[in-house]
């Protein structure tokens, strides 16, 4: 894994630098030493998770350090560009016979492009079984908890 930008120190980093095989934190490399690192570590697909958003480094993936290289998670719509092959999606996302305003192949999950942990429902319950006032607005947010840090929760409130 390859990380753009510079650690943050939050739970989230940490479990992703945990999590992987290999964590290499990229944020110091330029583009061009970043393709090389790419390359010497003999990287044969590169799977892109940000699109045009946020700490992105197209230009790297312009220098296709990787002879397949994917776009997945970040950017749901085509990258427009040639040296994008692939693009993890579903049929809900970008359906059949929406190939042809893509550059990138469409690889299709049967259900859903996002993969996330199914969470069964627990009994029914009421606002008072959870101390939660009747007839007010109840903020709720459904990410994953560790993704609920203390400057977050200090900002919604």
């Amino acid at each position: 894994m390859y990380s753009f930008g510079p650690s943050d120190g939050s739970m989230f980093r940490k479990r992703m630098e945990e999590g992987a095989e290999h964590f290499v934190d990229a944020s110091a490399l330029d583009s061009r030493q970043l393709v090389e690192r790419i390359q010497g570590d003999g990287i044969a697909i590169l799977v892109d998770l940000m699109g045009y958003t946020g700490v992105q480094r197209m230009e790297v993936f312009a220098q296709r350090p990787a002879p397949v290289q994917v776009s997945f998670l970040g950017m749901l719509g085509t990258m427009g560009a040639k040296f994008i092959d692939y693009l993890v999606t579903d049929p809900h996302v970008v359906a059949p016979g929406m190939e042809k305003y893509f550059e990138e192949k469409p690889l299709r999950m049967p259900h859903s492009y996002l993969i996330a942990q199914r969470i069964e429902p627990g009994p029914k319950t009421t606002r008072p079984d959870h101390r939660l006032p009747e007839g007010k607005f109840v903020f709720c947010s459904f990410n994953n908890a560790y993704k609920v840090e203390p400057y977050t929760f200090d900002c919604w409130m």
